[in-house]
């Protein structure tokens, strides 16, 4: 993989895990969740598209850093924990989809391999 593509790559994930946070539109907000899967599926291949995706963890959007955190605990879970647990603190819809990453994660269950 070369940088430029990782560029694009990374600014694509960031792109859909934006877009997963359109609730008032599931069709293209599931559409923005299958393309960010797919680019997970990619930049999770690498070293250096697993530090792109942690680097997202500190982005402004809170949908961006609950994606990246989420999909960052596999190879930082330190930081990802940190991240999640944040993001949980703050309720809501999204603090509540953080809760459930950290459950489902330290009871063994959390996959992306689908």
């Amino acid at each position: 993989m070369e940088i430029n593509d990782l560029e694009k790559l990374v600014q694509d994930y960031r792109t859909a895990a934006l877009q997963t946070g359109l609730w008032n539109d599931a069709e293209n907000a599931n559409q923005a969740h299958d393309r960010l899967h797919k680019l997970y599926k990619i930049l999770r291949t690498t070293p250096e598209g697993q530090e792109a995706i942690s680097r997202l963890m500190a982005d402004s959007d809170p949908y961006v850093r609950l994606w990246a955190a989420s999909h960052s605990l596999f190879w930082k879970p330190d930081d990802a924990r940190k991240v999640l647990e944040q993001i949980a603190a703050c309720g809501g819809l999204l603090g509540f989809d953080a809760e459930m990453v950290l459950k489902e994660f330290d009871a063994g269950r959390l996959t992306f391999d689908y």
